[in-house]
């Protein structure tokens, strides 16, 4: 069966990153194009980050 960890992502840079550099940690995913509208909602899930730095981000 397919996991996340067997994903990758296309960072901003055009370069892709293996998910499963993430194993173990906590991961949140959100799914926004980098010049849409909504990018500055990006920043209330920046401050999940530092509302809990202990859990492994």
């Amino acid at each position: 069966m397919t996991s996340f960890y067997d994903f990758s992502a296309t960072r901003i840079d055009g370069h892709s990153h293996a998910l499963s550099d993430y194993r173990g940690k906590v991961v949140l995913v959100v799914n926004t194009a980098s010049a849409c509208g909504f990018t500055p909602q990006l920043q209330a899930c920046s401050s999940c980050t530092s509302a809990m730095p202990t859990k492994g981000w």
